[in-house]
């Protein structure tokens, strides 16, 4: 007799009185009826993902850092990504030594982020990575206060036990896709393997940072596949990221995800569960820029022209009380025209192009030439 009351009920007002009142999950069905829900109830969808937010996780939000040990170069095909090795993309691979990640993790713990990640482009880690990890998970614990994390691709059994009695804290390895669909991102390994490492990353005792992206020409019923197979996975970290299509791989040429579209996907991030997981949303283009919690906004290829969109993004932005931080793509060539044409960003995601630039003009004129891109702006 319930089955039967709500199937002919509002799928919002069946989702309010499962996942709110009842503590229960939606069904991977019901996911499915909550993404085909109308712009028309798109501000009602919203407002109860923030209910559910509020009631699971609270208004809390946790600042992490992320340095990348080994950038480009990967032997895999994600057909997402510009650091596999297999596509022309312009990246590139390098290497991180170990004072240039202690210094990393210094800046991170200063800016109040309680967390620190170490990610490498790699199918999984080698001994020389490994030791790399050792050397430096000892070093950042040894000069600073904060936890470390990693993610550095699929493990083995003896592997989680070796980053557990380094002290790393938490791991990052995304599902990337429902199981479904996942062989059309990726053919050089399964989803079955990815999921393999997250099982024993959650038994190691490390927290489990696991999500993945959307927009990358998947059906609604493989997002909610998506959310489903997270649901039963359980990890304490879920990242929603959206294609930011990537010049010279095989995803290169997509359109970017239908902003109300990229809004759905996020608020059913929270609507469809009722485990305790943080929400951490990386968006592809300022048109799509909110998450639960702060906004950011995304400018590739940024120039007056786009200052409109971007604008009522963080409007919007504001309006919702969230803050406002502008990546990942920001270098010296647009982080001042940005700033100019968007006022009140709280902060920049610069990590990638410090590194790069560092590399080849040395950390600190790096640091400077920044600096004054930043204060150019404010003058």
């Amino acid at each position: 007799m319930t089955t039967t009351a709500e199937t002919t009920t509002d799928i919002l007002d069946v989702a309010r009185a499962q996942v709110l009142e009842r503590g229960e999950a939606l069904t991977q069905a019901q996911i499915v009826e909550v993404l085909r829900t109308g712009d028309d109830r798109l501000a009602d969808l919203l407002a109860l993902a923030h209910e559910v937010r509020m009631k699971y996780q609270g208004p809390s939000v946790e600042v992490e850092g992320i340095v990348s040990l080994k950038t480009g170069g990967c032997p895999e095909d994600c057909h997402f990504c510009s650091q596999s090795g297999q596509f022309t993309s312009p990246v590139r691979s390098v290497w991180l030594n170990i004072p240039e990640l202690v210094r990393a993790a210094k800046q991170t713990a200063a800016t109040g982020a309680s967390e620190f990640c170490i990610v490498a482009a790699v199918r999984g880690p080698d001994d020389k990575l490994m030791e790399q990890m050792r050397e430096g998970v000892a070093a950042i614990r040894a000069a600073v206060d904060i936890n470390v994390a990693a993610s550095l691709g699929m493990l083995s059994q003896s592997q989680v036990d070796d980053l557990v009695a380094m002290g790393v804290h938490r791991y990052n390895h995304n599902l990337e896709a429902g199981q479904s669909f996942f062989p059309n991102v990726v053919t050089t390994h399964s989803w079955e393997e990815r999921w393999e490492t997250c099982e024993m990353v959650k038994a190691s005792g490390m927290e489990l940072c696991c999500g993945g992206l959307v927009g990358m020409g998947e059906t609604i019923e493989q997002r909610a596949e998506l959310a489903a197979d997270l649901g039963r996975l359980e990890p304490h970290e879920v990242p929603l990221n959206f294609l930011n299509p990537r010049p010279g791989t095989p995803f290169g040429d997509l359109e970017p995800m239908e902003t109300n579209d990229a809004l759905r996907t996020i608020a059913i991030r929270h609507v469809a569960e009722t485990f305790d997981a943080r929400a951490a949303v990386l968006l592809p283009d300022a048109a799509g820029a909110l998450q639960p919690s702060a906004g950011s906004l995304d400018p590739v290829e940024y120039d007056a022209a786009d200052s409109s969109v971007a604008q009522w993004s963080y409007d919007h932005a504001q309006a919702a009380g969230l803050g406002v931080n502008a990546g990942h793509d920001l270098n010296c060539d647009n982080l001042t025209v940005f700033l100019k044409q968007v006022p009140g960003i709280q902060e920049v995601s610069i990590g990638h192009a410090l590194i790069g630039d560092a590399l080849e003009l040395g950390y600190d004129a790096t640091v400077k030439r920044y600096l004054r891109c930043i204060h150019e702006a404010w003058a």
